[in-house]
């Protein structure tokens, strides 16, 4: 474990500090998992022998450190006693289905290889050769807004750091901290990452395990549209919240504009002379449907009044990718159509950031964060809490996942 590191690490449940755990407190926890009575947050036994832990200040709950990954997610805490159960708050179950069935997508199949990109690339991107120089140039975007240097840039929902450009994003940073929800994806960034660059940190975007001001940059990329629909303006709140004063966060999201390119689309359907039945069911389909993977996407007004930062958005890229597949045709001048739009989003970026698809986001920390009454402890979920929901909410639907 990297002490320096831990220094900026907060405990998720109670917000106090956390640091390595003494020899005889593993020793403790190594006998209770011997004995079979060792269990998390959520439930789940603890059955591997432990050889480093972090413990918070209050000594009430212990998380651990495994593969070189930092295990923080509030529901992966150890109560190191009966008390620490106590500091627990309820969470809805739709919210709780939510987040669940993004993780659960992504360590079982989203961050698997299928042929030369992840199955979360070839399900959500638009991979042809066609469209590629483009999507170079929108993923080159962000590195403008990073600030050069610093000690660490935080890239919370990191995945397998998919794309080469993005690991230009922390070329010139002391360290990248990976932050996720899925062990699958940290563990994929650990090979993507120069020895010793990388630290890797399951994690909450909601509750992020780190100390207000520690961050020197952070970033995130398609992650905040998957967030619970009521945490959302949380989630932004909290990368806001652990940069430090003059930092910079980067956020690219998802306006979901299908339905106002509908016009665009009718024209250029309209060159297409011999339509046929299909054609027009691909294009109701492009238009109408949603991807199976959880998502919401509020306004540009909706955050304004919401999240209480001030923020100016840019352009990342103009279409959705189901849009972007069906406009733009390698045939029909397809590359220079992209490189048109290019040129109108880098021409005017805060104008085509408002009514393209994609914007970034873009928030600088003026001053230093001031907790408020709210910051007491984090809602964490247990499945005592979630039994007494399914009660309550008895015949709720999971969330649709995409299949392989």
């Amino acid at each position: 474990m990297d002490n320096h590191f831990i220094s900026t690490l907060r405990c998720p449940i109670t917000l106090g500090r956390v640091g390595p755990a003494g020899a005889q407190l593993i020793q403790e926890l190594n006998v209770r998992i011997g004995n079979g009575d060792l269990f998390n947050q959520k439930g789940e036994k603890i059955r591997k022998p432990i050889t480093e832990v972090l413990v918070n200040d209050a000594g009430s709950y212990a998380y651990l450190f495994k593969d070189n990954i930092y295990h923080l997610l509030p529901e992966s805490a150890i109560p190191l006693h009966e008390t620490a159960q106590e500091v627990r708050l309820s969470v809805d179950l739709e919210s709780f289905q939510a987040k669940k069935s993004v993780q659960t997508f992504y360590e079982e199949g989203g961050w698997e290889a299928d042929g030369d990109h992840f199955l979360d690339a070839a399900l959500y991107e638009d991979l042809r050769p066609v469209a590629e120089p483009y999507i170079r140039k929108c993923h080159m975007k962000v590195r403008q807004f990073i600030p050069p240097s610093g000690k660490y840039l935080l890239d919370v929902a990191s995945g397998p750091i998919q794309y080469d450009e993005y690991l230009i994003y922390s070329q010139n940073y002391e360290k990248r901290i990976c932050g996720d929800i899925s062990v699958a994806a940290l563990k994929a960034a650990q090979k993507r990452l120069p020895p010793g660059k990388g630290i890797f940190v399951l994690c909450d975007i909601t509750a992020l395990p780190f100390q207000s001001d520690s961050i020197d940059t952070a970033l995130s990329l398609h992650t905040i549209y998957h967030v619970p629909a009521q945490q959302q303006t949380k989630a932004i709140q909290e990368l806001h919240r652990v940069v430090s004063v003059g930092g910079r966060v980067l956020i690219v999201y998802n306006w979901n504009r299908r339905k106002l390119l509908k016009p665009l689309a009718r024209a250029v359907r309209g060159v297409y002379h011999a339509l046929k039945p299909a054609a027009k069911r691909k294009f109701e389909e492009v238009t109408e449907s949603d991807p199976g993977l959880y998502h919401k996407n509020f306004s540009y007004q909706y955050f304004k009044q919401s999240l209480g930062i001030d923020f100016k958005v840019v352009n990342w890229r103009t279409f959705s990718v189901p849009v972007q597949k069906l406009l733009i045709r390698p045939k029909l001048g397809g590359k220079a159509l992209l490189s048109l739009f290019y040129q109108l989003e880098i021409s005017f970026p805060e104008l085509w950031g408002r009514i393209g698809n994609y914007p970034l986001f873009i928030l600088e920390k003026e001053t230093a964060y001031e907790p408020s009454v709210s910051d007491k402890y984090i809602p964490v979920i247990s499945t005592d809490d979630l039994e007494q929901m399914r009660t309550r909410k008895k015949g709720s639907a999971p969330v649709v996942l995409p299949k392989k």
